[in-house]
């Protein structure tokens, strides 16, 4: 029998939201753990912000690694699987990264230079501003992929983090990053196979049954560079793809479900493996009877969505998550378990990404949503339709075959 997917939502704590490492209240996310696991979830996507956990290339926060032990005690308390996300990148419609990450780190860059040569600067293309030590900042992101400090970086806090929580019986799976796109584009899709590789090979010295997957946005799906899911299955990841907007196309609610059946159907004929599946959602009219759609931002993109009635959102999680099962997801995640209060929403990105405040299973006083019915249905064994695709093909013009393919699926559904 196919193994059913596994339920769940992306974490961040009802009235902390970013501040999650930053505030951290013990007390506070093992209720919200043992209150998700009473609702149906059974897995919890744990996103770290990376300059919370890394404030320096060479030392990790020792006040955020007990955090994290913390929580997994929790999770694991709660008989909750969790998938920890490291060097988070992309989150709540923002980027955050380190300081040291971007180019105004001057010092580091002096640093570099004597270390490794004067430093190649490559013009990013545009993009939303990086947040860190909690504000928006106008500057370059480093190449992540290649430039040998942050690779250096990257390897000293895998070799930290999972030298300490491997093994740990709440951990399903980890994720090596997520959304860097959004930020820069990688130089080739070479490095990121390259990149990929070798993280995954380190992480592996440390536990050779280690799950690993890198948390992919829709954006590297129609770029050529991408990161393209099927880097991470060369080296026996899971591919995973987040659901997040910016959407490559224009949805209605009332196509959302049959969308993200398209994307694992997609994803999985690139790699050969069903994919991860996680963002997923539309956020609700929290506000009642403003409009039928709200204008927010992604990642410095203007967007306009759908905006729901409980009963619509209710309707769309459970028909998204059944078609997610369908296509034989391992697992599909919510893009959050709550809304959040107002006293969240002037600090970014939430300032910028009115969407992110209103997509939760549970109000922003903790009640429940009609939605979270969805979470307590047993997944519906996989039975996927199938798409046929040229990977070599697809990769020449990824945006334009997406759109196609997308078009060709819609109508085959309509018929």
């Amino acid at each position: 029998m196919a193994q059913r997917s596994l339920f769940g939502v992306t974490y961040w704590p009802l009235r902390k939201g970013p501040m999650l490492w930053r505030a951290f209240d013990r007390a506070e996310v093992r209720y919200e753990f043992q209150q998700l696991a009473a609702l149906g979830a059974t897995i919890v996507r744990l996103p770290i912000i990376w300059a919370d956990i890394q404030p320096r290339k060479d030392r990790l926060d020792g006040g955020v690694m007990r955090a994290l032990e913390q929580t997994l005690d929790a999770a694991s308390d709660a008989h909750l699987r969790v998938m920890p996300a490291l060097f988070v990148g992309a989150a709540l419609g923002g980027l955050f990264f380190p300081r040291w990450a971007t180019t105004s780190d001057i010092s580091s860059d002096l640093l570099l230079t004597m270390r490794f040569g004067p430093l190649l600067r490559v013009s990013a293309e545009p993009r939303a501003p990086i947040i860190y030590d909690g504000a928006l900042h106008e500057t370059d992101l480093r190449d992540l992929y290649t430039e040998p400090a942050m690779r250096e970086a990257q390897r000293y806090l895998i070799g930290e983090v999972l030298g300490y929580f491997a093994g740990h019986p709440a951990v399903w799976g980890w994720e090596l990053g997520s959304g860097w796109e959004h930020g820069r584009p990688p130089a080739s899709s070479d490095a990121v196979a390259e990149w990929a590789g070798t993280l995954i090979e380190q992480a592996r010295e440390i536990d050779s049954d280690v799950i690993m997957t890198y948390g992919a946005s829709l954006r590297a799906l129609t770029r050529q560079k991408g990161p393209r899911p099927e880097h991470l299955t060369q080296s026996s990841a899971i591919p995973s793809i987040s659901l997040a907007p910016p959407l490559p196309v224009q949805l209605s609610a009332r196509e959302y479900p049959s969308f993200v059946a398209f994307v694992a159907a997609l994803v999985t004929a690139l790699t050969g493996r069903r994919p991860i599946v996680s963002g997923l959602g539309l956020p609700v009219d929290i506000r009642g009877g403003h409009g039928l759609a709200v204008q927010s931002e992604a990642f410095g993109v203007p967007i306009t969505l759908p905006l729901l009635d409980e009963e619509e959102h209710a309707v769309l999680i459970a028909d998204t998550l059944e078609a997610a099962a369908r296509q034989g997801a391992p697992v599909a995640l919510l893009a959050h378990a709550f809304d959040y209060p107002e006293s969240l929403w002037s600090m970014p990105p939430l300032a910028m990404a009115r969407a992110e405040r209103g997509m939760g299973v549970l109000r922003d006083d903790g009640s429940e949503r009609p939605a979270v019915v969805a979470l307590r249905m047993t997944p519906p064994e996989p039975a996927p339709q199938i798409i046929e695709v040229d990977p070599e093909e697809y990769w020449r013009n990824p945006a334009l075959h997406l759109r196609r393919l997308w078009a060709e699926w819609r109508d085959e559904m309509e018929c």
